[in-house]
């Protein structure tokens, strides 16, 4: 049992936020995404700051495809070097693991608008070349990751938009609707990825798109409305990761023992051993707060949580 951040830090200072995941999560590291920077550190813009065979640009509702490459390209390539360049100087040359985050193919297609502000999940061409660049620039992000930390590295895919392009998307304007994707082929699509975690949280995990990864990353209270769901994928040989909100309505964190309690009690209903809950299980934190001293907290949090229930499982 690990517990893990998903990506998205608050300020703007990537040497800060590196040493307080470093602080409070040990050794499960991952790339901080800082948003609050603004253009090009949305999880979209980082995403498609990754494609060099795409371009993109800023367009008038949010990111769109272009012929060559703009300057936000450049600055979100320049953008992602100088920030490694910092993390690999913090953290050294020799970690145990890192994750990373990308959003996924679809979530991305959907997201991403075409030049005649069509989203490009409506063109096939578009989603074959825009999926194929995804894959070629992850690639070489993690030969880069590699070459730079001499580790292992862990691929989370954040697909958002999922559940929507299932059920097909608003389109760009009233007269443009976007047509459902067929589950098998938008499962298909995320398999190419061989992703280690796939992060559906905020929505009904769509549990056949959930065995192309090792872990799905989900919400906690479908411990509660979704047993089956979750009993069958652990069953099945998967794992999961449950998602938490550290804290209160005021603010204050949470108590770490009394959602641990809340958790091995639920996972009793599923029908599973607490053992199963100790190894089949990770523990991330659903938000960071607004300043890094919440992040500290949010991330102390959930290692609290991971450290109890693997201590103390069977005594709960």
């Amino acid at each position: 049992m690990t517990a893990f951040g998903l990506g998205p830090v608050p300020g703007t200072d990537i040497a800060l936020a590196a040493d307080i995941i470093a602080g409070e999560t040990g050794n499960s590291l991952h790339l901080p995404q800082l948003p609050a920077r603004g253009l090009g550190s949305d999880v979209i813009g980082r995403t498609a700051g990754l494609l060099e065979a795409v371009s993109v640009d800023r367009g008038p509702r949010g990111w769109r495809l272009s012929d060559r490459p703009q300057l936000a390209s450049r600055a979100m390539w320049d953008r992602m070097d100088r920030d490694l360049d910092i993390l690999q100087e913090l953290w050294g040359d020799d970690v145990d693991s890192l994750k990373v985050q990308i959003v996924g193919p679809w979530s991305l297609a959907a997201a991403l608008e075409l030049s005649n502000g069509h989203r490009a999940i409506t063109d096939s061409g578009a989603l074959r070349d825009l999926t194929g660049a995804l894959h070629a620039g992850l690639a070489e992000h993690i030969r880069d990751l590699k070459n730079r930390f001499h580790c292992d590295i862990a691929v989370q895919i954040d697909e958002p938009s999922y559940t929507g392009v299932l059920a097909g998307l608003r389109g760009t304007t009233s007269f443009d609707p976007v047509r459902p994707v067929p589950s098998e082929v938008a499962a298909d699509g995320l398999e190419q990825f061989h992703a280690q975690l796939l992060n559906f949280t905020g929505q009904q995990p769509n549990w056949e798109a959930a065995r192309v990864a090792e872990t799905i990353i989900i919400d906690v209270n479908l411990l509660t409305t979704d047993q089956d769901g979750i009993g069958e994928h652990i069953e099945e040989g998967h794992r999961l990761a449950f998602v938490i909100d550290p804290f209160h309505d005021d603010g204050s964190v949470k108590d770490s023992r009394k959602v641990s309690i809340s958790i091995a009690k639920a996972w009793d209903r599923i029908g599973h051993s607490r053992l199963r809950l100790t190894t089949d299980i990770d523990i991330v934190s659903a938000a960071t707060g607004e300043t890094l001293k919440d992040m500290a907290g949010a991330y102390r949090f959930i290692a609290e949580i991971a450290d109890i229930l693997e201590r103390d499982a069977g005594d709960l």
